[in-house]
């Protein structure tokens, strides 16, 4: 959740308009993680503009969301 909270609040900073709040993300998550039937994931939630134009600024590009998540073991070792 607090990951979450981050991830909105650098949109904020970067005035880019997120359709979703937090708990949507949130659900969203865990629905990714159920659907690909995963026990032991790495969830990357991602926000970023279109690619309607290139350039310095990011005036009228829109805004999207994206749910990465993929299997991740044990990360320092094996896990007892």
């Amino acid at each position: 959740k607090e990951h979450t909270k981050r991830l909105l609040n650098s949109a904020k900073i970067l005035q880019m308009p997120v359709k979703f709040d937090a708990e949507t993300l949130n659900e969203a998550q865990k629905k990714v993680v159920l659907a690909n039937q995963l026990e032991s994931a790495y969830i990357r939630p991602l926000i970023f503009y279109g690619s309607e134009g290139m350039g310095l600024r990011a005036d009228n590009l829109s805004v999207h969301v994206m749910i990465a998540a993929w299997d991740w073991g044990a990360y320092l070792g094996a896990e007892n």
